[in-house]
């Protein structure tokens, strides 16, 4: 898959943003739906209450949630689609991870 490029000037661009976890057997959504943009040079805050998904969403973006999360939506840095390398990346090191632990 080619990475989506934006032509416009944001520094992140977040649209449609989903994370769900697998929770007793059933799913709960962390975050459902969030879209932002940031602007090269300018500040965003993302406020809310506690457990309203602000951390998972950050998290999601900077692919820092556990193997099986389920995560959607679209995150272009500069312009360039980061959830398809983030996930890959993710995956990979989970893997390498319970392979050195297959080792000691």
């Amino acid at each position: 898959m080619s990475p989506v490029v934006s032509t416009d000037n944001a520094l992140l661009e977040v649209e449609d943003l989903r994370v769900a976890f697998a929770v007793g057997g059933r799913e709960v959504r962390a975050v459902d739906g969030v879209t932002y943009k940031v602007e090269a040079g300018r500040t965003l805050a993302i406020i809310g209450e506690s457990g309203s998904g602000k951390t998972v969403g950050c998290r999601a973006i900077m692919g820092l949630l556990p193997t099986g999360t389920e995560i959607s939506g679209s995150a272009r840095l500069r312009g360039t689609e980061r959830f398809d390398s983030v996930q890959a990346l993710v995956t990979q090191m989970h893997e390498d991870v319970a392979q050195a632990r297959t080792l000691t």
